[in-house]
This record gives structure tokens, sequence and C-alpha cells, in this order.
């Protein structure tokens, strides 16, 4: 369940798009809406996910914030951190989209592209599908998963958000430069392709902070009076710390 799960989610996030630029000719402005509109269905999809596993296991870590976001109101005099893992991406997630899709679209009418609004309908409906059945197939065990799983799916999410507004970004400054987005664009679809398998690939994350690194950056004087390999040795423990308490149920 969970390899089908990964795989719906990896076609809905660049196969559909991507697939359907490179081979089936549809226009840069097309895919990149179509990229927009897998980022806004993965963010609400995901936050269905997290609210899900927060009311089955009940862990503690759904209780804070997890990516570090902070908000602010009127009265507020310094940022506030959210006290809700669950709110902290809904609110970041789909608050970042939709501003990207106001930026999208002011540039595409700046530049005097228009995408396709069959192959929109067409594409957004198979990128809902495809991400409402990798839900379905992540119910079956997701009251079995650890906080840290759903965690760092969130935070996958997240990256493919930015990965996508940084693409618009540099292909809108190419285009300015060279009135050629094309070229550029051919290599972003191919590069999230690769970013995207890579995401459902075993991350590096080594208890031990490796010797090379350790005896390059001995090549410096301490900071605070501590080495690299003891800033490393604390930090882990402290974060292994604070994912055990994420762990536990709430009370």
């Amino acid at each position: 369940m969970t390899t089908l799960a990964r795989l719906l989610r990896l076609l809905s996030a660049s196969v559909v798009p991507g697939g359907g630029f490179l081979f089936g000719g549809w226009s840069p402005a097309t895919a990149l809406t179509l990229y927009w509109i897998d980022n806004l269905v993965s963010a609400f999809v995901m936050s269905a996910r997290i609210a899900l596993h927060r009311r089955w296991t009940g862990l503690a870590g759904h209780g804070r914030g997890q990516l570090g976001a902070t908000y602010s109101t009127g009265n507020d005099r310094e940022p506030q951190v959210f006290k809700s893992f669950l709110g902290e991406f809904l609110v970041t997630s789909v608050g970042f989209t939709l501003a990207h899709g106001v930026f999208l679209a002011v540039v595409l009418g700046m530049i005097g592209q228009r995408p396709d609004a069959e192959v929109v309908r067409q594409g957004a409906i198979g990128i809902a599908i495809l991400q409402l059945l990798a839900l379905a197939f992540d119910t079956v065990h997701l009251d079995q998963w650890p906080f840290a799983r759903i965690k760092h799916q969130a935070i996958q999410a997240m990256s493919r958000i930015t990965l996508v507004h940084m693409a618009l970004l540099g292909g809108m400054a190419l285009f300015a430069l060279r009135g050629t987005p094309g070229a550029f664009f051919t290599v972003f679809v191919w590069l999230k392709f690769f970013s995207d398998i890579g995401s459902q690939l075993p991350q590096w994350n080594p208890r031990e902070p490796p010797r090379w690194l350790v005896s390059l950056m001995g090549l410096f004087p301490k900071q605070k009076g501590e080495t690299f390999e003891e800033y490393w040795r604390r930090t882990r423990a402290a974060e292994d710390a604070l994912a055990a308490q994420d762990e536990r149920a709430r009370k």
C-alpha cells in the first residue's frame, strides 16, 4: 500500500504536468498551472492526512508547530509560533500556494501566455484522483504511522511547493533576458521528476558525524568552546529527545 501511494503521488506531482509538457505538446503556461494545482491539492490532502493521523493516534507532536513557521496579528509585538502541527501546515502551505497562484497569473498575463483551459481541467481531475487515491491507500495503516513519518511527508510537500515557486521565478527571469523560457522549463521538468523520485528514497541521516567532515571542520577554531563533533552530538541528542516527546501520547 505504501509503495502504491508513493507512486500515485509521483504521478500527480511530476508525471501528469511534466509528461504533458515533454510528450503531449503542452505549453509551459499549461504545465506550470498544473504544477500549481498539484501543490494546492496536495496541501489540502496532506492536511487531511495530518488531521486523520492526529485523531487516530493522539501523538504529542501534533500539539506544536514542526516547520518553524510563525505568524503575527495586529496585537502581537513578536511573531507567534503555531500551537498545532495541522494549523501550521495548513496555513503555511495553502497560504503560500495561493500567493504563488496570484503571482503566476500576473506573470502569465504580463508575458501574454495563457494555459489551455480544457487541458488544465482534465489534468486537474487526474491530479485530484491520484492524490485522493494515495490518501485512501495511506489511511489503511495511517493509525500505525509514527509521528516522524507524517512530519517527513509534510516537509516533502512543502519542499515541492517551494521548488515550483523557484522554477517560476527562474523561468520568468530567463524569459525576460532571452525570451526563451521553454529550454529552462524542460530542464526544470526533468530536475523536478528526479527530485520527486529522490524524495521517496531512504534519506541519509547518520547517527555519528562522518569522519572526513570532522577532520575538515577540525581545521577551523572551536565555536563557543565546542568542536564540530561535540556540536553535532549535542544537537543530535536534542533532536532525538524532541522526537521522542513527539511520539508520546498526548495527555
